[in-house]
């Protein structure tokens, strides 16, 4: 029987967190991700963390400081998938550290399980969470508003990341609030038992060229939203490492 919505949440609240990479010339980049084992590795994108000086992780409703996070893998991104930008393997891990006394999650932190299983279904519903900061705005964002945006969504298409793939590696979802910038690396959570299917890395549709009109900004349910499979990261990590994400991750805990 499917865990209830109050269930999932409580699961995820606390392993969500908000990913803050500052970059050079003051650049602040903002993300989101979840927290993977109880020693504090976190999943993200890649391209969130990507040219980082350094990064910081917040977590709670609302986001809150937790502490520094460490890179400690990140996907090759110089392979794209066809006819896109977007690098076949735009993911990464890092490691929290430097905790903040005053925060609510501590060691062993809550994390949630990854699903390298999941067979694709359109149609399929799952929820989101993340830290979007697009609609507040850069001014909300510096006076600390980031809140936890939890919501539903599900499957409307499948992609393969190139003709070689024998299964689908990237899904559709429809369009909800958390469709934002800011979104990129938040878990899509099974409403089964609350593990991670796949992580977002990208929306479609946030603009309408209007020819010598302003760009016209689309509402987010508008849009929609693409997040790799779990079972792609797993495919890819065996393939570069030799041994599944999981045992990977674990290997990654005890550095």
């Amino acid at each position: 029987m499917p865990l209830s919505a109050d269930e999932i949440y409580q699961k995820l609240y606390l392993a969500v967190v908000q990913v803050i990479c500052e970059r050079e010339n003051n650049a602040v980049v903002t993300g989101s991700g979840v927290i993977v084992s109880p020693e504090g590795v976190v999943l993200t994108n890649a391209h969130v963390v990507e040219q980082a000086k350094q990064c910081f992780v917040k977590t709670g409703n609302p986001a809150v400081s937790l502490g520094k996070l460490r890179i400690v893998f990140a996907g090759n991104t110089t392979e794209k998938i066809a006819a896109t930008l977007v690098p076949k393997e735009d993911f990464a891990l890092g490691k929290i550290s430097d905790v903040v006394s005053s925060s609510a999650a501590k060691p062993p932190f809550k994390y949630l399980d990854l699903d390298a299983e999941y067979v694709m279904r359109i149609g399929d519903g799952f929820y989101a969470a993340a830290y979007p900061t697009e609609l507040i705005g850069s001014g909300g964002f510096l006076a600390g508003k980031q809140n936890l945006v939890y919501t539903t969504t599900k499957v409307i298409d499948a992609f393969r990341v190139d003709d070689a793939s024998v299964t689908y590696d990237v899904i559709e979802l429809e369009g909800s609030i958390a469709t934002q910038q800011g979104s990129s690396g938040s878990p899509i959570i099974s409403p089964r038992d609350g593990s991670v299917i796949g992580i977002v890395f990208g929306q479609t549709g946030l603009e309408i060229d209007n020819g010598f009109e302003p760009p016209t900004i689309v509402e987010t349910a508008r849009r929609t939203e693409l997040a790799f499979l779990v079972s792609h990261l797993d495919r890819t990590i065996k393939k570069e490492k030799g041994k599944s994400l999981s045992e990977f991750i674990r290997e990654l805990s005890l550095e």
